[in-house]
């Protein structure tokens, strides 16, 4: 998977123990989202059935500056991907220097 959310589609189906993706979408108006989470989470839990989801990025931590930070949109939290995942998903908020335990 491209890390910002887009799905290469000539991925097959297969269980994975655990996926890194962002979390939330990020867009422009009129061009779209460039960092897709929010969108993509759920076709990854179908395609992939994985135990845990690993967040690259759940909108806390982004900062913008610039010309055209002030027009970027940010759509979804954890709080929703958490709520919307299956019970047997494990959604870790994972931090920079973090340490993660993952079991199969």
């Amino acid at each position: 998977m491209e890390p910002h959310g887009f799905l290469d589609q000539n991925l097959k189906p297969q269980p994975l123990d655990a996926v890194i993706t962002p979390i939330v979408d990020v867009g422009l108006p009129v061009l779209g989202p460039f960092l897709r989470g929010r969108t993509i989470v759920p076709e990854l839990v179908k395609k992939f059935q994985p135990k845990t989801i690993l967040a690259s990025t759940t909108g806390g931590d982004i900062r913008f500056t610039g010309l055209l930070s002030g027009l970027m949109t940010l759509h979804g939290s954890m709080e929703e991907i958490a709520r919307d995942l299956p019970a047997n998903v494990c959604l870790v908020d994972s931090q920079v220097g973090g340490s993660y335990m993952l079991t199969s």
